[in-house]
């Protein structure tokens, strides 16, 4: 998603904090913090981003590193 923000705002992403989700603002990975114990959410500088919430497969990952792939 591509986000404009006037000064620093934290964007609340309504998905389970769960383990294995990465967020990038403009290619950049960034932390991902525990909201309402089950959201989550990041920091947002001020200024338009680009905004990426993608989830990596953390089992899938390390079958693959283990197999050699």
């Amino acid at each position: 998603m591509t986000v404009e923000s006037n000064g620093e705002n934290w964007l609340v992403f309504s998905e389970s904090s769960m383990p294995g989700w990465v967020a990038t603002i403009d290619g950049k990975e960034v932390s991902i913090y525990d909201t309402n114990y089950i959201f989550q959410t990041i920091l947002v500088p001020d200024g338009e981003h680009k905004i990426i919430f993608e989830y990596k497969d953390i089992i899938g990952l390390k079958l693959e590193e283990y197999l050699g792939k």
